[in-house]
């Protein structure tokens, strides 16, 4: 038997007791999906397009690592094993999620934040995010004297329920005869600070003023809830806050709920507040190495949907992250593409990486060279290198950089430098 179908052979077998672990599990896996996660792992169409993918991924001796978060489970050399088990996942604080029903919840702190679409319910992974701060101090509550209610605003609850599926949403009516708005009339939105909000009309779509002024953009919304932002990169008009601005608008009734202003260039999860501002800290999840480590060559790749890139230092993932010779997939200050690094080695530029683009990427290394991969494109750096001294992976930078704000499907390892065509099959 060839090395190859040996492999394909040990893949198969893991793929058998991945789906007997989950379908075995107690309620714990994926949550309050659990039964249709369960259902959807046992069909034949599933497993068979799960073994397919390992199979065209890996040609190895069987050791590997693959952290699935669409189905909450990790394979340690062919053992099924829980996330938790495997993954060390840390955050000082609570964070937001959309949930498998489709709603906005907060969850407390170190519990990792499996996201789902929240029209689809597909699982779209674990969320990792940098640190930020909700500086709105009300961001529920607009009929709090901390909002200026102007010209015929009038602020009163909603019938709608908000995005969370609580009665907390605020209906506010106002026209543009009245000169009708409501605004955090502070400098609180300076440029660099992103803005948003939750809002929805009452029945059918129509215009209105929202974040900043009517008179700069007026925006068609309908009658299904949608989060706005205001990107930190643009440049801002003025730095107050619009929740709403009927001035020049079709609309004469809005619907809104989780107002957020947060030092950045793009919007991260929601974080309400209620009389101060709030902090969630950064994500972080790590795996230290076992037996499937090979500190002299290996491959990482995977899977994320993007949701947001810092303009410093940005990481996707990092190993052997604490040492002086970390192997990462980064972007450099104010760059937009990612590079593969391997200590002072370092390739050109691989390929730009946008909000809301599905990415896979994939990182070989060896000695004397690195080789890096997103969506088809690689790109190969020869040079000095040090074999690693630890092995540990993280979905978290260390220092300055900051992690990629997105949702990671999945992330495997395995203990062979796949060669740049492998790399380019794997991620086209």
């Amino acid at each position: 038997m060839s090395a190859l179908q040996t492999a394909i052979a040990g893949l198969q077998t893991a793929e058998t007791a991945l789906v007997q672990a989950v379908k075995s599990y107690n309620g714990s896996v994926a949550g309050k999906a659990n039964e249709s996660m369960r259902n959807a792992l046992a069909s034949e169409k599933t497993i068979k397009s799960k073994v397919e993918t390992l199979r065209n991924q890996i040609e190895g001796d069987g050791q590997s690592l693959i952290l699935d978060w669409e189905y909450d489970v990790a394979i340690v050399n062919g053992e099924a094993r829980r996330m938790s088990e495997v993954v060390d996942f840390t955050r000082s604080t609570g964070g937001g999620r959309i949930g498998p029903d489709g709603k906005y919840e907060w969850v407390g702190a170190d519990v990792p934040r499996i996201t789902y679409d929240p029209v689809t319910g597909e699982c779209l992974g674990l969320l990792v995010e940098e640190q930020r701060t909700n500086k709105i101090l009300r961001s529920q509550d607009f009929s709090n004297v901390y909002w200026t209610k102007a010209g015929d605003a009038v602020v009163s609850a909603s019938q709608f329920a908000a995005p969370d599926g609580s009665m907390t949403a605020q209906k506010i009516t106002g026209s543009s005869a009245g000169l009708g708005h409501v605004v955090r009339d502070a400098n609180i939105a300076a440029s660099g600070n992103t803005k948003s909000i939750y809002i929805r009309s009452t029945s059918g779509s129509g215009t209105i003023g929202t974040l900043i002024n009517a008179s700069t953009r007026l925006i068609t919304i309908t009658d299904e809830w949608v989060r706005l932002d205001y990107p930190g990169g643009d440049v801002h008009p003025n730095p107050y806050f619009y929740v709403c601005d009927f001035r020049g608008a079709t609309l004469t009734e809005v619907h809104v709920w989780g107002a957020q202003v947060e030092q950045g260039t793009f919007p991260t999860s929601y974080i309400p507040t209620a009389g101060s501002a709030v902090t969630r800290a950064a994500d972080e999840a790590k795996r230290l190495l076992g037996s499937e480590f090979n500190n002299v060559e290996g491959t990482v790749f995977g899977e994320i949907e993007v949701e947001g890139i810092s303009s410093t230092f940005s990481v996707i993932f990092a190993l052997n992250a604490g040492s002086i010779y970390p192997i990462r997939m980064r972007k450099l200050l104010n760059s937009g593409a990612y590079q593969a690094q391997y200590g002072l080695l370092t390739t050109a530029d691989i390929a730009p990486i946008v909000i809301g683009q599905k990415v896979k990427y994939a990182l070989s290394y060896g000695p004397g060279f690195v080789r890096g991969a997103i969506n088809g494109v690689v790109r190969s750096a020869a040079g000095e290198t040090e074999p690693l001294t630890t092995g540990d992976i993280s979905l978290f930078g260390a220092g300055s950089e900051k992690p990629i704000a997105a949702e990671h499907k999945n992330l495997e390892y395995i203990p062979r430098a796949l060669s740049e065509a492998e790399l380019q099959e794997l991620t086209a």
